[in-house]
């Protein structure tokens, strides 16, 4: 929601109206699915994240995607593509397949 600033000089005795602007306050974003649940080592491939509170009025410009696997110390990021409050793309990123147990 919205929400707006005011200051006061005087310890708040007086305050001078709307002098602080607007401030925009989000819900947590929620992560519920990622598809597909797989991709090659190379990357490249389209993913869909969904979920809740994605912001497109702002966040589509700052959108990151980050692929971890914290047993190896391994992450990668992709940028991402706020398309609506409740989906967002990314580009799975390549992964060197020496980070991945077990390939």
């Amino acid at each position: 929601g919205e929400a707006f600033f005011d200051v006061s000089m005087n310890g708040g005795g007086d305050f001078v109206p709307g002098s602080g602007g607007a401030f925009l306050f989000y819900a947590p974003t929620v992560l519920s699915s990622v598809l597909p649940s797989r991709s090659g080592h190379r990357g490249g491939v389209r993913l869909t994240l969904t979920g809740s509170n994605f912001q497109p009025d702002t966040a589509a410009h700052n959108a990151t995607c980050r692929i971890q696997i914290p047993s190896q110390s391994f992450s990668s990021t992709s940028r991402g593509i706020v398309v609506s409050p409740s989906a967002l793309l990314c580009v799975a990123p390549p992964i060197d397949v020496s980070w991945v147990p077990g390939y």
